[in-house]
Parts: C-alpha cells; structure tokens; sequence
C-alpha cells in the first residue's frame, strides 16, 4: 500500500479532536499500520521551547510563531512516513489559515509559513469539517480551559473561515496543488461526522475497484 498523509482542518469548536480521537480507536482495531501528525501539539516538557514557552507572555506573537514551528518540526521527525496511513489533527494549512491576512498580503504569509514549516510535507488528502460560528458557539462557550480564547471569539472564528475558503478555492499556494479536499458537515452530531470521515478514509486506503466488460 502506497502511504497516504491526511489530515482534519477545521475551525475551533469544529470537532477535530472528537473526531481525531475517534479515527484513532477505530484504527487500533484494524489491520491499518498508522502514524499520527499533530504539528501545534504541546510537545513533551523536556524540549527546551516549552521550557522557555513557561516565561514567555501569550501575547508575544513572534516567539508563539517560532514556538508552533518547533512543535511542528517535533511531531513531524516523529511520525511514522513509512506507515499505511499518517493521520494528523492539523497541518501545515493550519500556519496558513491562522496568519492569512495578518500582514495585509497572504503572499507574505505563505512566505513566512514555508521559511519556517518547509519540512512539512502537504497532505495527500485534507478532510475539511465545515462549521459556522453558529454552529460552534455553544461548543466554544461550555470549554472549561482558559487559553486560547482570543482565537474564539466570534471575528476571529469568521476570519479564519474566510481564510479557510480563500486557501482552498484559490489554489495560490504551490505546496497544496496535489491535495484533495473533502468537505464535511461539522454541525451534525459527532457520531455522524465520524462516520463520514471514517467512509472516506475507507474510501482513500481501499478503493473499489472498476472493472471494465469487454
């Protein structure tokens, strides 16, 4: 079997990682030999930028911008690419959706999310779960964690969608020509989501085959 990279995207509060973890219990039940790839994980406190990441203050945009590419470089040189499958919970679109216009120019995003993710390989396959904020409000609203609220308010959640759909409709950046998008409803129950994306993972790893009569 040929390895196959693919990834979830999503807005926060879209469900990727109900998803995520749900893919990854059904994987362990099958014959599938896979690998996970989730490049913004908190990488283990032993490496010195979470170390440093202690004193830094949240609001320190540059060092968060080098903090994300060491935990991507991590996850990357500890994925398994001679798996069957690599699954991540994000990917290197992730760098590009959340600095989209950051600078006024996506042009200058791109450059800056490949100078420091060019290792990142682009996923084969990218199943996107497509929410409005709407959608999400009341999931954001019951988390109990306190970081990473700025990213949820309801301007920031439509941006990202916004940068979501520019990425995926313009085909601008080079690294992504390849990858194919799969488009899910993230506002259905989580039971219908999994069951989506398991089928077209399915679909990925063991194609039907066409048989041609003569």
């Amino acid at each position: 079997m040929k390895p196959v990279y693919i990834a979830l995207e999503g807005v926060k509060g879209s469900g990727k990682s109900t998803v995520f973890e749900s893919l990854v219990a059904w994987l362990d039940t099958t014959d599938v030999r896979y690998s996970t790839l989730c490049p913004t994980r908190k990488s283990p406190d032993f490496t010195w930028w979470e170390r440093e990441n202690l004193s830094r203050s949240p609001d320190d945009d540059l060092w968060r911008e080098e903090l994300y590419g060491h935990r991507a470089r991590y996850a990357y040189e500890n994925a398994d690419f001679d798996a069957d499958l690599v699954l991540g919970d994000r990917s290197v679109v992730t760098g590009y959706m959340t600095r989209w216009q950051k600078w006024g120019d996506p042009e200058i995003t791109i450059a800056r999310v490949e100078a420091r993710h060019g290792f990142m390989p682009a996923p084969d396959h990218i199943v996107y779960l497509n929410v409005e904020y709407r959608d999400v409000e009341k999931r954001l609203f019951q988390r109990t964690r306190s970081y990473g609220k700025h990213d949820e308010t309801f301007w920031r959640i439509e941006e990202n969608l916004a940068a979501y759909r520019e990425i995926r409709e313009t085909c601008r950046i080079k690294k992504l020509r390849s990858t194919q998008w799969h488009i899910v409803d993230g506002a259905a129950s989580p039971n219908v989501v999994f069951g989506r994306v398991q089928q077209i993972i399915e679909q990925i790893l063991f194609p039907v085959p066409i048989f041609y009569s003569k």
